[in-house]
């Protein structure tokens, strides 16, 4: 499953994407006002090069002119790189695994408790809220703890716990 993660892009591919969508624009908008021709070209130039340093930055780029300015009108710069994330079908969820997005880590409200996972949307009595792995343990045994003792300059179990 690892394997077939690997280009999906984390929050820091998302800020290098703004920044080099931010350089992009710019070099566009110059050569624009240079009166040189913009195209598809262009951007998957661009997409190239990103791609030899971060295959998942370089997955966030739109692959053609008209959709890069799509995405210029439609959103502000800031939020480019998250537009160009799709969101998955019930059909690809069903098919792949589970959408893991109606719960958020934040800083916990509860003095030094850390972080917590907080609900993003209303989680109805018997619903999952996250699933977990289960890891079935066929000898009761290796779940005994032991009180580890130094005897001889090595750690044995203490008999008498």
């Amino acid at each position: 499953n690892r394997e077939k993660l690997k280009h999906v892009p984390k929050k820091t591919d998302f800020e290098q994407g703004k920044k080099i969508l931010d350089e992009i624009t710019a070099f566009l908008e110059r050569k624009k006002d240079a009166g040189e021709k913009v195209d598809d070209a262009d951007l998957s130039t661009f997409k190239s090069i990103v791609s030899i340093y971060s295959e998942r930055t370089a997955s966030l780029f739109p692959t053609t002119y008209s959709s890069f300015m799509e995405m210029l009108t439609a959103k502000p710069t800031d939020q480019l790189p998250w537009s160009t994330v799709s969101h998955p079908s019930i059909e690809w969820i069903t098919q792949n695994g589970i959408c893991l997005d109606n719960i958020a880590v934040e800083r916990s409200t509860i003095t030094q408790a850390g972080n917590g996972a907080f609900a993003r949307r209303f989680i109805g009595e018997g619903q999952v809220v996250t699933p977990a792995p289960l890891l079935q343990i066929m000898n009761r045994d290796t779940l005994k703890m032991y009180k580890l003792v130094e005897v001889e300059d090595k750690l044995v179990c203490d008999e008498n716990d």
